[in-house]
């Protein structure tokens, strides 16, 4: 019997590469079945030589549950891969599990709220800091004035980073459990399953052998199921919600192509960048700045002299004329910019802005926070809860409602 029981273990493992820490956790069951058998072989010699039909009673039984024993472990060894495999992949063949599209759909979800909301930052940050100053001297007279209009806007910045710092812990929640499913995966098959078949010959640790038994289909199996079965919430609230129209804002390229339905229709940035104001080229011009740079003191000794050599045109009166026409043309230029500028800060849609982020930017960021936490809690729930049901049916409750009380 041991080396048909053993053969037929090796079976449904020989197209599989094992690790070593694979083969030692596997080597687990046949000690386990090599001990038992001997001890049942002993026990039924024992009985015929004592003439003890308790005893042979026991060994009976003992050799029942041995076998079954091997027959649950052949069968979970034989059944659990293709069974994943076969259930959780998608529908269009990629090879990837469902659980996996899921949970990277949502983390790229978090990443790209992420990147639209620090765009908006900077900008928010470059138009609420923006200001500019306004001198002049006429004389003994000077004039000066400053101003940053959209200094209220700063108030944003705050919400903007709470934000931020919210899809930073979903990313967190929902990238810890992709990594904690890869590892429950692993342990349940390199360890925790061997092992719970090798408990599970040992009279004495039957219901624990059991348990864990329930506790790999649950890592292996249930868990990632049940991340599947979240994702279709997920799939059914973001696309049953119906968001509002929103206005193409916030990025000049229009919303990227983030792979969701929704997020495609999340708000943008209105489109304004306050580093380069209308005029701006004529202001950096290079012949502006030489004449203005050169001042009235300066144009005069360039063009009365020549005047006054030609034309005989006494020095005073050439510069009177050229200061006037100097501060004419400065400061006529200067308030005419002025003016340009509470025109085009004007235009800016200020409550585009705020309707924007606390009318919609904001509420999508609460709900990306509540999906990302509610609904591994609910495929953790699913998961234990359907463990414990397998559990019960492998007869190991008591040891895995030990688990559910710490848990």
């Amino acid at each position: 019997m041991l080396p048909i029981t053993l053969l037929l273990f090796v079976l449904p493992l020989h197209a599989q590469a094992l690790t070593s820490a694979e083969q030692a956790a596997l080597s687990c069951f046949p000690l386990a079945l090599i001990t038992m058998v001997f001890v049942i072989g002993l026990a039924i010699m024992g009985a015929e030589f004592f003439q003890q039909p308790q005893m042979f009673a026991w060994a009976k039984v003992e050799l029942t549950e041995l076998v079954a024993a091997v027959i649950l472990g052949i069968a979970m060894y034989g059944i659990i891969n293709p069974a994943f495999l076969g259930m959780f992949l998608p529908a269009d063949g990629g090879g990837t599990p469902t659980y996996v599209t899921f949970l990277d759909q949502l983390i790229n979800y978090n990443r790209d709220m992420y990147v639209i909301l620090g765009d908006a930052f900077i900008r928010v940050s470059k138009i609420s800091g923006f200001s500019y100053d306004y001198s002049k001297g006429m004389g003994p007279i000077s004039s000066w004035y400053s101003s940053t209009p959209q200094v209220g806007l700063s108030g944003m910045l705050g919400a903007i980073t709470r934000a931020m710092d919210t899809l930073s812990a979903s990313l967190l929640v929902v990238s810890s459990y992709k990594m904690l499913i890869s590892i429950a995966s692993t342990a349940a098959t390199a360890y925790v399953m061997p092992l719970a078949i090798a408990l599970r010959v040992i009279p004495n640790t039957r219901k624990l052998g059991s348990a864990l038994m329930a506790l790999a289909i649950g890592m292996y199996i249930i868990l990632p199921a049940s991340v599947a079965f979240s994702g279709a919430l997920f799939d059914q609230v973001t696309h049953s919600t119906s968001p509002p129209t929103f206005a193409a804002y916030f990025s000049p390229g229009g919303p990227p192509d983030l792979g969701v339905s929704d997020v495609k229709q999340l708000p943008y940035l209105p489109i304004f960048d306050p580093s380069t104001p209308p005029g701006y080229g004529t202001i950096c011009n290079k012949w502006i700045n030489a004449f203005t740079s050169l001042g009235e003191i300066g144009w005069s000794l360039i063009i009365c002299p020549p005047l006054h050599a030609c034309c005989l045109i006494p020095y005073p009166i050439c510069k009177i004329w050229v200061t006037v026409f100097y501060i004419v043309v400065h400061v006529g230029f200067s308030i005419m910019y002025s003016d340009n500028l509470r025109t085009y800060l004007a235009n800016v849609p200020v409550n585009d802005m705020y309707e924007t982020l606390y009318g919609t930017a904001l509420p999508i960021v609460s709900q990306l926070f509540i999906l990302s936490l509610a609904l591994p809690l609910i495929s953790l729930i699913l998961t234990f809860s359907l463990t414990k049901s397998v559990s019960m049916a492998l007869g190991g409750e008591g040891q895995l409602y030990g688990l559910s009380k710490i848990i």
